[in-house]
């Protein structure tokens, strides 16, 4: 396993890291993973912008790491230790990923040891309108065909956090059509519905019987247009999924054209499922063009707006304690 590193200008710089498997390129700009590459066929099999000068992303969070608090939280209001908080918002009137300047428009500092890059960011207290000076960092290894993410917080006041990366897999290679076919298996047994606003409700239900329901592995595209109200407020899925008491959290796609195949394991209690329904096609890496249903994203984290809605909310972090998870990609 190697590391490389190349200096795009003052602030922005790239990082290979490379196994006889894969070859994965992040760079400091939002901890993003910007290439994700078989090297035996050289597929690239990860959506991202033409170049990395086109980063950040603050629509899209092609590859980002996502913080401090991944996906939506209502209103961006939430109350701690009775006290209340306004998030900056970015989402109609509700805080997305962070907020409109989140981890994935943040310069990180970087640190490599032997096969190990740690990315390091400060969040001040305010920032975004979270409490507390937050101490992040986020490694990435590479283990021949595993992608290892840890992330590791501290925080010196009671605050809320749920990181995640947005990496959108495309494993058909990025650019070259739709996933509708590709054959994607989860281990979790419930899924939380939302409303019109794509905002969790605070439910939770059985997948079975429901569009929801990958236990048994099925196409991506089998249910994506169904006759359901909570495929059509998100023109497709874009939900949260809860491993509930599983000791196994997985999730596995699979390409039968490609062969490649995706194996998710994460310590976290869920993950939210996004696949983009570009109508107009983006322009992505190599001129490529991202339409349709061209990308999955698996985002392990906490539920979304849990702050708002659990008796003990799971994103809660006391001060000074030490918050670590980790999230592994396997590309088989």
């Amino acid at each position: 396993m190697a590391i490389t590193v190349k200096k795009i200008n003052d602030q922005l710089e790239q990082y290979t890291l490379t196994s006889k498997d894969l070859s994965v390129k992040i760079i400091n700009l939002g901890a993003t993973i910007t290439h994700i590459i078989y090297n035996e066929d050289g597929m690239d099999v990860v959506l991202g912008q033409p170049t990395v000068n086109d980063y950040p992303n603050d629509d899209t969070y092609f590859g980002a790491t996502i913080g401090r608090f991944a996906n939506r939280i209502r209103n961006g209001k939430f109350t701690l230790n009775n006290i209340d908080y306004q998030l900056a918002t970015n989402n109609g009137p509700n805080a997305l990923h962070g907020g409109p300047t989140g981890f994935h428009m943040r310069y990180f500092d970087a640190q490599i040891d032997n096969d190990i890059l740690t990315l390091h960011y400060t969040s001040k207290d305010g920032e975004e309108g979270y409490p507390g000076n937050l101490d992040f960092n986020v490694s990435f290894q590479l283990k021949e065909n595993t992608l290892v993410v840890t992330y590791k917080a501290q925080s010196d006041a009671d605050t809320v956090i749920n990181f995640t990366n947005h990496t959108y897999f495309a494993l058909q290679g990025q650019g070259n059509g739709e996933i509708v076919d590709q054959i994607m298996s989860s281990t979790a047994p419930l899924y939380a519905p939302g409303d019109a606003d794509r905002l969790v409700t605070g439910k939770l239900v059985d997948v079975k019987g429901t569009p929801f329901d990958f236990l048994e592995g099925k196409a991506i595209g089998k249910d994506i247009d169904a006759d359901d109200p909570q495929i059509q407020f998100c023109n497709g899925y874009d939900h949260y999924f809860d491993f509930a008491d599983n000791v196994e959290r997985k999730v596995t796609v699979y390409d039968p054209t490609t062969k490649h195949k995706l194996c998710v394991e994460t310590d976290l209690s869920g993950y939210h499922m996004y696949v983009p329904a570009y109508e107009e096609a983006l322009i992505g890496k190599d001129g490529a063009l991202y339409t349709g249903h061209c990308a999955l994203c698996i985002e392990t984290s906490f539920m979304p707006d849990n702050i708002n809605i659990e008796n003990e909310p799971k994103s809660v972090l006391k001060a000074n304690e030490v918050f670590t998870s980790t999230t592994t990609f396997t590309f088989e």
